[in-house]
């Protein structure tokens, strides 16, 4: 009985203090985003536009204008022995340029993702295949940019 509660008492000490602990983005942005310029592809636009809005900070004196130029290109990556397609290499390209407004241009990046994914046999398949790549590519360049942002704009 003793060995069942040391057992379980052990577990317990160990499981609980793991120290894991989760870091909230909008806690570590120290900017306030004043205008988002967007250039390009409306939906890459919409989903990164939304995602940099959740981060800024209102009243925060460091105060952000940012200029967003995406593009995503869709190419046959392959074709098989009846020259049909079978599988297609999709980039996004996402140039952004962030300025200050007590300060001249701060930062200016481009960043790149590419994905691949093969035709179904079902169009509407493939679409939905596009889409699931596509989405996958934004959340890693999202990543990308609010690291970026934030360990630039939190140095100064």
């Amino acid at each position: 009985m003793n060995k069942i509660i040391l057992k379980l008492l052990l577990s317990f000490i160990i499981l609980s203090a793991c120290g894991y602990k989760v870091i909230k983005y909008s806690e570590l942005a120290k900017f306030e985003i004043n205008k988002i310029e967007t250039v390009g592809d409306s939906m890459l636009n919409f989903k990164i536009k939304r995602k940099l809005n959740s981060l800024s900070r209102e009243g925060n004196e460091n105060k952000i204008n940012i200029i967003l130029n995406t593009s995503k290109n869709k190419f046959a990556k392959e074709k098989d022995t009846k020259n049909e397609i079978s599988k297609y290499q999709i980039d996004i390209i996402v140039k952004l340029e962030v300025n200050s407004i007590n300060k001249e241009k701060i930062l200016d990046f481009t960043i790149k993702k590419t994905g691949d994914f093969l035709v179904d046999t079902k169009q509407s398949r493939t679409y939905e295949i596009e889409k699931r790549v596509t989405d996958l590519l934004i959340d890693e360049t999202l990543d990308e940019i609010i690291d970026n942002l934030l360990f630039e704009l939190n140095d100064i």
